[in-house]
């Protein structure tokens, strides 16, 4: 068959749609989701979907969020639950396994679930909280202009986060049984043991959701009903300041989000029995281990290890700290539909730098890209930003010069106050969505097929973008 790459043209966000094929047979794989949160119909990304590309059918076969950031997380569960009640079908989920922990509870308690995260954020606050006496800067944090004082600590969370995650023994987690044999496992044991539960829990919470609501209440509902006494995680400190349980709510708050998007996501799952598989930064980053899993020869990782079972977290400070974590551009997954000799290449590379580091990019990823010898298409990191232009530097390296000149480089999404430069520099690029050269209201279908085993971009089909309005220096 012929391949078809698709940014779709979504009012914000970011979602790119592949149609191809692999071992005789199509698939069609959607990865991110933009963040439209409307239901039904009229949902920006199962409504453009459906404008842009009749021949996806009603099955998407591999759904893929990269990580928790808004514009491309926000509106993944609402797309999939309109997709699935308009009669479609969904294959399997690929997420962030750093998501998984929150999963068994999300399902079966989800107030203990808010009361730990609640926890766990209070125990960071708490740490904040006392860094900031000893400098003789708390008193910031509860002024009226605190943005500043506020993105300052989100860098410090998820610096701390990594460093505990990474150095916390393994003993401390508590993980699944297998629960079945992994060579005969059947439908139900996969979808049950991708949620971390036992094939009796499984049809328990299935029963509660056709027979109770109280599962699908939105868990940001469930946070003002559910309020612990949070001064008790003070207690082992100085009398905890208005400071101390304000940072606290702030940053529950700030995971509530992506605990929601997770929620829908495995409520989903359990109702229409589909798999998720779990991809893990982390053990990339921390233990150096080379990227594994996903469909051999078809779709791999670049930068993450398929977790096999869901792990059920003891600890609320390290729950807390995995959902921050996944908001992070750096633990974006990045994966790379593999080059055959009929099929050409993509990469999809999300917010990733291609390179360690959470606030400037340090040392690169080592190059796990399966030898590509013709033109690919990669989608512009962070939507062209300039702050990822480490990403066009290590994919040049990777493709060499010349097939990097030569492949295509497509950008979807974006903030208005986004710089671009990098991206600008790319010679075959396009743009469904500019803010930069075009204002908020523009957008544009971009979609490139291949002409033999070649992508092929069609001169006339969509501008590139042009000269930036403005360009901060």
């Amino acid at each position: 068959m012929s391949s078809r790459f698709t940014a779709l043209p979504l009012s914000s966000g970011e979602a790119f749609v592949l149609e191809t094929e692999h071992n005789h047979r199509g698939y069609v794989v959607l990865f991110d989701g933009g963040q439209s949160k409307t239901r039904g119909p009229e949902n920006g990304l199962f409504k453009s979907l459906k404008d842009h590309c009749p021949t996806v059918g009603n099955r998407i076969d591999i759904a893929i969020c990269s990580h928790s950031d808004h514009d491309h997380s926000a509106g993944f569960p609402r797309f999939v639950e309109t997709w699935v009640s308009e009669g479609n079908e969904i294959g399997e989920f690929w997420l962030p396994a750093l998501w998984s922990p929150a999963v068994p509870e999300v399902l079966t308690d989800p107030d203990r679930l808010i009361t730990r995260l609640r926890e766990g954020a209070a125990l960071a606050a708490r740490s904040i909280v006392a860094e900031e006496r000893l400098r003789g800067t708390e008193a910031i944090l509860a002024t009226e202009d605190r943005i500043p004082a506020f993105r300052s600590i989100d860098q410090r969370i998820r610096s701390e986060g990594l460093k505990y995650l990474r150095e916390r023994p393994r003993t401390d987690r508590m993980e699944t049984a297998i629960l079945a044999d992994r060579t005969e496992e059947s439908g139900e044991a996969m979808v049950a043991r991708s949620l971390g539960l036992g094939l009796q829990e499984l049809a328990v919470v299935r029963r509660n959701l056709e027979e109770s609501h109280l599962l699908t209440v939105p868990l940001g509902e469930r946070l003002g009903a559910n309020r612990p006494q949070i001064h008790w995680y003070f207690v082992d400190t100085e009398r905890a300041s208005p400071e101390a349980f304000q940072l606290a709510e702030t940053l529950t708050r700030s995971v509530i989000e992506t605990a929601e998007a997770i929620q829908a996501i495995a409520t989903l799952a359990v109702s229409h029995s589909i798999p998720i598989r779990w991809f893990d930064f982390t053990a990339f980053e921390n233990e150096g281990a080379a990227p594994q899993g996903g469909i051999s020869g078809f779709l791999e990782p670049l930068n993450t290890v398929e977790q096999r079972d869901v792990r059920r977290e003891a600890n609320s400070l390290a729950l807390f700290y995995s959902l921050k974590l996944t908001e992070q551009n750096v633990s974006s997954l990045v994966f790379q539909r593999v080059e055959t000799e009929g099929e050409p290449a993509v990469i999809f590379v999300a917010d990733s730098r291609l390179a360690f580091g959470i606030d400037e990019p340090e040392e690169n990823f080592p190059n796990h890209l399966k030898p590509t010898d013709r033109a690919c298409i990669f989608t512009a990191a962070h939507h062209g930003s300039r702050n990822n232009d480490r990403a066009y530097e290590v994919l040049e390296e990777w493709l060499g010069a010349e097939l990097f000149r030569d492949s295509f480089a497509v950008r979807n999404g974006g903030v208005h106050n986004q710089t671009l430069d990098g991206f600008l520099k790319v010679g075959n690029r396009r743009c469904a969505q500019c803010y930069q050269c075009h204002g908020g209201d523009w957008s544009q279908l971009v979609t490139i097929g291949t002409v033999g085993n070649e992508w092929s971009w069609p001169p006339d089909q969509g501008g590139k973008c042009g000269t930036p309005k403005a360009r901060r220096r």
